[in-house]
């Protein structure tokens, strides 16, 4: 997302940055309207050479809606950059967010019925925040909620093949023998990573690779 920067030409040979205008937009962005605000920080006044004097305005490399931003304004004379200009704003840029209903305990799997839509400055937030859009099945809060709290992308993760203190199905191969057993995993762990297990009558701790939900494997030479 980008800010254009409201610059007024007040004669041929300075240039004033305007003060006091909150121009308001509604810019889309993957799918989300945000109602977006800007308000410039102060009045700047730069002498420029004689001649044509044109004004293009750059990114600074914010992407995200945050409280403070910025754009570079780069001076040309005669089609030759003469100044640039870094001008700061303020911005309020409100869109639909995910707000939590009630306390939601770490470690809940993702439910949209614990959630409510609620317009929120997203660039008062400490990260992006959850959409309405977005896919958030087999993924589970990392941090707790409470009510009024807005989801953020970042509080979710995918929910683990296997989580701590599961009962497992613990496949031992040895040769052309397939043994099955019971183990307990003594942390989460995804597709494919090897975590530790307990066996529950010899309370035995062993390492065994996940190969499905609540199956693990143990290859024996």
């Amino acid at each position: 997302m980008r800010f254009g920067c409201g610059l007024i030409l007040t004669s041929s040979r300075c240039i004033t940055t305007s003060k006091g205008h909150e121009p308001v937009a509604h810019v889309q962005i993957a799918g989300s309207v945000l109602q977006v605000s800007v308000s410039a920080g102060g009045v700047l006044k730069r002498a420029v050479p004689q001649g044509v004097v044109t004004l293009k305005t750059r990114a600074c490399g914010k992407d995200v809606p945050s409280r403070r931003m910025c754009v570079w304004v780069d001076v040309l004379a005669n089609d030759t950059v003469f100044r640039a200009i870094l001008v700061w704003f303020k911005v309020e840029a409100y869109r639909r967010v995910l707000v939590a209903r009630a306390v939601i305990a770490a470690g809940a799997a993702y439910d949209a019925g614990l959630f409510a839509p609620e317009l929120r400055d997203a660039a008062a937030l400490p990260g992006p925040a959850l959409a309405l859009e977005d896919d958030s099945r087999q993924l589970r809060l990392k941090r707790s909620l409470r009510p009024g709290d807005v989801a953020l992308r970042s509080d979710l993760e995918p929910i683990p093949y296997v989580v701590r203190n599961q009962d497992l199905t613990v496949k031992i191969v040895t040769g052309a023998i397939l043994i099955e057993a019971p183990g307990v995993a003594l942390s989460d762990g995804r597709l494919g990573s090897v975590i530790r297990v307990q066996n529950p009558s010899s309370k035995e701790i062993y390492r065994a690779r996940i190969v499905d939900q609540g199956v693990v494997t143990v290859n024996l030479k």
